[in-house]
């Protein structure tokens, strides 16, 4: 009845159930975003160095209010830029994770793990954990 629906599993992160994603063809394309600062860049370690960086570059212009809006026009055009990078990468990320996870889970459910897997599993789950806490401040 609805050849274009297709349902996915997806590996457990914190919940002993598997999510399952319902899908359709039908996809919407976002329209131009504009520029918004987002708390989760205050966590990031190159943050401040690079605010630093574009705030004492020299900036030619006789009114310091020219001067403030030159400046805000340089930050805004770097950190727009850089934030979609820095979703870009989580999002890579936590897919691989999530498909290094599904794998251990396709393991367990075949066998017991070995102690070394059993590891990576807690350690991927924490990785995931820190990266949707990072989602959730963004």
């Amino acid at each position: 009845m609805f050849p274009t629906v297709f349902i996915q599993k997806l590996p457990r992160e914190l919940s002993d159930h598997n999510p399952l994603i319902v899908s359709s063809a039908n996809s919407h394309h976002l329209k131009h975003l504009p520029f918004r600062f987002e708390t989760s860049w205050l966590k990031h370690p190159e943050f401040l160095d690079k605010v630093k960086e574009i705030w004492t570059a020299p900036c030619r212009a006789e009114v310091a209010l020219d001067r403030i809006q030159i400046k805000l026009k340089k930050f805004k055009q770097y950190f727009k830029g850089w934030g979609f990078n820095i979703q870009g990468e989580n999002r890579k990320l936590r897919a691989s994770l999530h498909k290094e996870l599904a794998e251990l889970e396709t393991l367990e459910e075949e066998a017991p793990l070995p102690l070394l897997s059993i590891q990576r599993k807690v350690e991927i789950q924490c990785n995931i954990m820190k990266l949707l806490e990072e989602e959730k401040l963004y």
